[in-house]
Order: C-alpha cells, then sequence, then structure tokens
C-alpha cells in the first residue's frame, strides 16, 4: 500500500527498555536472539488487533492502527505477553520489559513507513515512556469508548520540538500489581501549575519573565524585547513563553542558538524549541565559543 494523501492514522511504538546492557551482559548473540524473540511475541499481538507493521528499527516496533481503540487493546495485552513470555523462560536473557507510545492523527503511510505528524508526535510521546508504560497523547483518546479512556492519569504536558505549543501526555494504567489489570479509573486532573518566575542579564539589563510578562522576544533589531546587536544572531531571532509554569524558548534563527547549563552542558537548536531549567546561558547567534558578546544569563526561580 503507497500513498501520498493524508489520513487519519494511529502510529504505535513499542520498544524494549534496556537492550545495550543485553549486549554487555549476555554477547551478542544471546542479546540479538532474545530481541528478535521479543519482536516476533509483540508482533503477535499487534496483528490481532488489525496493527500493519511499518519497520523495526533495532529493538523497537513501529505500527499503524485505523483506530485508536486498537492501539489502546494491543498495547494493555503488548505488556501482558512479554510479561508472560518473560516468566516462562522464553528470552535465553532471561526478563525483558518494553515502554509504548501512540498518537492518532493526519499522517501519510506507506508500505515501510507513515510519515507526518502522526509519527512525530508518537516518537514524542515514546521519547517520555520509562519501562513498563503506555504513554499517549490525550487527543488521540478523544473517540475512544469512556470505559477503555476511563482508565488514564495525567502524565505531563510535553513540549513541541519547533514549536511554541505543547501536548498533553497521559499514562494508560493497565496493572495494580502483578495480576490485577486496573479498569474504570477516572481520568485525574493535570497538578496544580506552580507559578515561577526568570530573569534575564544582558548588558547590564534585566527582565523578568513569568505570569505578568509571558512572551519575550530576542533579535538584533530594537523592535524587540530585548535587542542583542551581533553579527551572527538574526533581526528576530527568538522568543521565550510562559506557559503552564514553563519558559519555553524556540529558536527562529539563521544562525541558531546554544543553551548552556548550570554544569556547562550545551544543547544546539535550529528553527526547534526547548523548555529552560533553573539557571545558565543562552548564546543567541552561533556557539559561545565565536559569539561571546550574544550571551544572555537566566535563572529561574
Amino acid at each position: 500500500m503507497e500513498s501520498t494523501e493524508n489520513s487519519q492514522v494511529t502510529v504505535l511504538f513499542a520498544d524494549v527498555v534496556g537492550s545495550t546492557k543485553l549486549y554487555e551482559q549476555h554477547g551478542d548473540a544471546d542479546a540479538r536472539e532474545a530481541l528478535a524473540h521479543c519482536v516476533q511475541v509483540m508482533l503477535r499481538v499487534t496483528e490481532r488487533y488489525k496493527g500493519r507493521l511499518k519497520k523495526t528499527i533495532g529493538d523497537e516496533i513501529m505500527v499503524a492502527f485505523d483506530d485508536p481503540m486498537y492501539a489502546v487493546l494491543a498495547a494493555n495485552e503488548l505488556h501482558m505477553a512479554v510479561r508472560n513470555a518473560s516468566e516462562v523462560g522464553e528470552f535465553v536473557t532471561g526478563s525483558l520489559r518494553i515502554k509504548i507510545g501512540f498518537h492518532h492523527g493526519d499522517g501519510i503511510e506507506s508500505d515501510d513507513d507513515v510519515k507526518g505528524l502522526a509519527a512525530r508526535l508518537a516518537q514524542e510521546v515514546i521519547n517520555h515512556s520509562k519501562a513498563d508504560q503506555i504513554l499517549a497523547s490525550r487527543s488521540s483518546l478523544a473517540n475512544v469508548p469512556a470505559a477503555i479512556a476511563s482508565s488514564t492519569r495525567y502524565f505531563d504536558h510535553v513540549p513541541l520540538e519547533g514549536s511554541s505549543g505543547s501536548m498533553e501526555v497521559v499514562e494508560m494504567i493497565w496493572e495494580v500489581s502483578d495480576a490485577t489489570q486496573m479498569v474504570g479509573t477516572p481520568m485525574t486532573a493535570p497538578p496544580p501549575v506552580v507559578e515561577t518566575s526568570m530573569r534575564l542579564h544582558y548588558c547590564g539589563q534585566s527582565f523578568e519573565l513569568g505570569k505578568d510578562n509571558t512572551h519575550f522576544t530576542v533579535g538584533r533589531v530594537a523592535a524587540n524585547d530585548l535587542m542583542v546587536p551581533t553579527d551572527l544572531t538574526s533581526r528576530n531571532h527568538a522568543e521565550i513563553q510562559y506557559k503552564n509554569g514553563q519558559f519555553h524558548l524556540t529558536d527562529m534563527s539563521s544562525n541558531g542558538t546554544v543553551v548552556a547549563d548550570g554544569r556547562g552542558q550545551q544543547q544546539q537548536l535550529r528553527r526547534e524549541g526547548t523548555i529552560l531549567r533553573e539557571s545558565g546561558k543562552i548564546c543567541f547567534g552561533g556557539v559561545p565559543e565565536s559569539n561571546p558578546t550574544g550571551l544572555v544569563d537566566f535563572e529561574l526561580d
């Protein structure tokens, strides 16, 4: 099946957790055998729920469903199937655990891939998942029967790369103990937002951002809230938005933005975004070594 048209599709990723340690502890041959068998266990489950395997990426599978309800049911059984296979000794390396994430939205599906928003957001979701978890975007459950969708709890608002927006993610509760599944637990409300503030310091100037100043622009020209007049800084270089108690920095420039935290670890942004935490420096244009006059200090309360 090849397509160039956008359609509604649910993209689910399931990934074996800790596969690198398997190779270190058991050697290549046994690790490969265990992971290959685990992939087959997972595929047998997804096929029962009308899932279409798009590709395997090492120890991760990407599966497409027409209906998010089938993704929910498959995700639940995937965990049980891998746990049961572990308990009866099917994996030569011992017990394995998986993590799952999915999103329902627009995508362009081919025989061996799904491109577009559905796949990109599903990848964002599983990036935040951990062993034994099922995470999903809240919007994916909009048309799922209430009896199924109710077994969830709020997880987080996940910032979207390249955007100032965020996506609400929920955790699906598939068990209470080793033998009992949880059913009918109502969705819990998001925790209250803790108000925070941030201060920026540049060339003797200080600016405070927070609930009373939620949008702040940085660039080479005076039309911005903060002017950073260096050759590597774009006219409209970046913006910082305060939402849900967090400060979202989005780069819109030609030369990129670098965020260095208090420990000196650097993150380079090019037409993408991140969340600012604690304190550090932001270089608006190039890297700090080549543009020291583009450095702005920040600190959060």
